[in-house]
C-alpha cells in the first residue's frame, strides 16, 4: 500500500475514542472526538509543501461534548494539512501554523507512521486499520519542557448520511 492509497482510505468522518497517559505523572485521562478527513489537491497544499507530488489531506478534529465532565465544554476544533512528499518527507499545518518538515513511511504491515515536531514538542503516530472501517492509533509525544504522553486512539468510521 502506498501513503497516497492509505490517505484515500482514510477519507470520511470518524468517531474518536482517546486515552492518554501522562508518563511522570502516571494521570490518564480519555476524550472523544469526530473527525473528518479530506483529501487535498497538489494545488491546496503547494503553499505550504512545493515539493507535494499529489497532494495530502486535511484532518478536522472536533471535541465531542461530554457533559459529566466540564473540561470538554470549551474545547475548540483543530485543522491539520499533510502533504508527504516523495522522499519520505511530510509537511505539517496545525491551525494555520506552518510547521516543519517530519517523516512518513508505510511498513510492510501497511502501517502508516510519522513523525513531526517542532522546537516545542515532537510526535509520532502509528496509524493501521483493523478492518476498513477501524482505525487504531498510538501516539507518544515529548514537550520542550520534558513532559511524555502516550496516547492510544480506536477511530470507527460513521455512516454517511
Amino acid at each position: 500500500m502506498t501513503i497516497q492509497e492509505f490517505f484515500a482510505l482514510s477519507v470520511g468522518k470518524w468517531f474518536s475514542q482517546r486515552t492518554t497517559h501522562q508518563l511522570a505523572s502516571q494521570k490518564s485521562d480519555h476524550s472523544k472526538s469526530e473527525i473528518v478527513i479530506e483529501l487535498l489537491t497538489v494545488d491546496a497544499v503547494k503553499e505550504f509543501c512545493p515539493q507535494a507530488d499529489w497532494g495530502g489531506i486535511q484532518v478536522v478534529s472536533k471535541p465531542v461534548a461530554d457533559w459529566s465532565s466540564p473540561k470538554n465544554t470549551n474545547m475548540a476544533a483543530t485543522t491539520t494539512l499533510l502533504a508527504p512528499t516523495s522522499v519520505g518527507e511530510l509537511a505539517w499545518v496545525l491551525n494555520g501554523q506552518k510547521n516543519s518538515l517530519g517523516q512518513v513511511a508505510i511498513g510492510s504491515d501497511e502501517a502508516l507512521t510519522f513523525s513531526v515536531g517542532n522546537d516545542q514538542f515532537t510526535s509520532t503516530e502509528r496509524i493501521w486499520f483493523a478492518s476498513p472501517n477501524l482505525r487504531l492509533r498510538s501516539i507518544v509525544q515529548e514537550t520542550s519542557n520534558g513532559i511524555q504522553l502516550a496516547s492510544f486512539c480506536s477511530e470507527i468510521r460513521m455512516r454517511s448520511e
